[in-house]
């Protein structure tokens, strides 16, 4: 059903720049499967999707236990 499985993304587009993302499980939704990647040491949950024909990661970054990789991506982007 569908097309092949992944499990592991290598120069995956993510919030933190290109990462090795890995999937943690089955696909939740039809539209996304949620994956992890590490940032400074941690480990970081999201998801991932596809937008054009391409993987993208999308963080949890609003979660209580990151609350300093909202604040450095906020800063990195000029804001």
């Amino acid at each position: 059903m569908g097309g092949p499985t992944i499990s592991k993304l290598e120069e995956c587009p993510t919030p933190f720049g290109r990462r090795t993302v890995y999937v943690t499980g089955e696909a939740d939704t039809f539209f996304t499967i949620p994956a992890s990647c590490r940032f400074k040491g941690k480990t970081v949950s999201g998801f991932l999707t596809c937008k054009d024909r391409a993987w993208e990661f999308h963080a949890y970054t609003r979660s209580y236990w990151f609350p300093h990789i909202s604040e450095e991506l906020q800063e990195s982007s000029g804001s």
